[in-house]
């Protein structure tokens, strides 16, 4: 919840002077801090300079909340059955593994995942089950 009263206080920010100081470390959250500053050195009004770096900050929120990633998830099974076992693996948009686990199910159990693979189990299951070439 206190994440949301921040963001909120972003949206309701004015370049004043007394405000300075915090659109400089939303600058910083967003990871544009040096290229503000340069910006706010270079402009001669300064408020107009602050109210640029605080509408930037604004679109790299919007930015950050709109964007839209696919995530894929697949399923290998190794035993079928009372209890299933199988290992999910998590591929992002360019095929490579970013998250691969080993679960457990019983019947009429969700799903029980019981380790996460280490980013080299991951990539070395996914080349022997041939996933890395299904996506390129």
């Amino acid at each position: 919840m206190e994440h949301i009263r921040e963001e909120i206080k972003l949206w309701t920010l004015e370049a004043t002077p007394e405000n300075y100081k915090s659109i400089l470390e939303w600058a910083d959250d967003f990871n544009f801090l040096e290229e503000a500053k340069e910006s706010i050195r270079n402009t001669a009004d300064k408020q107009d300079a602050f109210y640029d770096v605080l509408c930037d900050c604004r679109d790299k929120w919007r930015e950050q909340v709109l964007d839209i990633s696919e995530r894929r998830i697949i399923t290998v099974l190794t035993a079928t059955g009372g209890p299933a076992y199988g290992y999910d693996f998590e591929v992002n948009e360019e095929g490579e593994v970013v998250r691969a686990r080993y679960w457990k199910q019983d019947w009429f159990e969700p799903k029980n995942y019981l380790y996460e693979l280490d980013d080299e189990e991951a990539d070395r299951m996914a080349s022997y089950l041939g996933l890395t070439e299904f996506y390129y």
